[in-house]
């Protein structure tokens, strides 16, 4: 059910974004192992830190604060496990500080996730960045 889909996609994206607030290291890793499958693939974090620890102008890092709700392109089945893949698109408004300056700004993302059910629980298992650009309003 598609409607169920983007709840869940909503859900993991808005936690996954908190999960990345966090900046003691062991509390991030544990608040994105029940986010993700497997939250120390190299691949993966690089995936998630595109989306979730966006670069400033002046070098630091800027955390979402804020998403719009996925549009989900296209969505099939996993055939090996129990989940589903699916190509979203949806807004993000991210904020950092560097030097005194804020850094706030709305970027449009596209990426392709895969989604698992482990443990009861719905997780993030593959994740690639398709599209990461400032947002024209359109």
């Amino acid at each position: 059910d598609e409607e169920e889909v983007v709840l869940v996609v909503s859900e993991l994206l808005r936690r996954t974004a908190i999960a990345y607030l966090e900046r003691e290291p062991g509390r991030h890793t544990e608040a994105l192992m029940m986010l993700v499958a497997d939250p120390d693939r190299a691949g993966l974090r690089t995936q998630l830190n595109e989306l979730f620890a966006v670069p400033t102008t002046g070098g630091g890092v800027a955390g979402v604060v804020a998403l719009g709700t996925p549009r989900i392109e296209e969505l099939t089945a996993l055939e090996d496990q129990e989940g589903f893949s699916v190509r979203a698109s949806w807004r993000a408004e991210i904020k950092g500080q560097h030097w005194g300056h804020v850094d706030q700004r709305i970027l449009r993302f596209r990426a392709l996730l895969d989604v698992v059910e482990d443990e009861g629980f719905w997780k993030i298992s593959d994740l690639t960045v398709l599209e990461a650009r400032p947002d024209d309003g359109s």
